[in-house]
């Protein structure tokens, strides 16, 4: 074999190893996943629960195995602020804040298409429902109570879910 023969030979091999690499490394991170100690995994395999997976390192099998990773940080959800009419005829516009941990990484994922957002949908439901029944000083006066509230509420809706909320502020302008 003469030396061109030999080049275009070896830069195939290369090219088929660097392929194989690529694809390997591809791969290896779609299998292997390392879970922080606040991180738990739900795998599903074949889009049925498999079971909770974490902290460390968890592997999956590639196109088999999907997970999703769920945080078990206090978390913080903003509400959008929106506007309110009370009763006596004056608009004002609220703001809530939710404090909240998951505690069933499960039931977080299983129980509910997506629980932030469910949790927020509930939030300003009972918002709602309880400022529009209120006057403007009540509704300014009565933050503190009415944060309490909309706590245990959402603590009765949210902890059949695997959430636990800490702590709601309510603030209108």
């Amino acid at each position: 074999m003469d030396v061109e023969g030999i080049s275009g030979v070896l830069i195939a091999i290369l090219a088929v190893l660097a392929v194989a690499v690529y694809l390997l490394m591809n791969v290896r991170s779609k299998f292997v996943r390392v879970l922080r100690e606040d991180q738990r995994g739900v795998v599903f395999r074949l889009g049925r629960f498999e079971g909770v997976r974490g902290p460390g390192l968890v592997l999956l099998m590639p196109l088999i195995d999907r997970m999703v990773v769920v945080s078990l940080k206090s978390t913080k959800l903003e509400l959008p602020p929106f506007e309110i009419k009370s009763w006596d005829g004056h608009n004002s516009v609220v703001k809530a804040t939710i404090n909240y941990h998951v505690i069933d990484p499960e039931k977080a994922i299983l129980e509910s298409e997506n629980f932030k957002k469910r949790m927020a949908i509930l939030a300003r439901e009972h918002l709602e429902a309880k400022l529009s029944n209120a006057d403007t000083y009540h509704l300014r006066a009565g933050q503190k109570l009415l944060s309490v509230e909309l706590k245990e509420a959402l603590c009765r809706e949210m902890g059949d879910v695997g959430v636990m909320v800490e702590g709601v502020e309510i603030g209108t302008q």
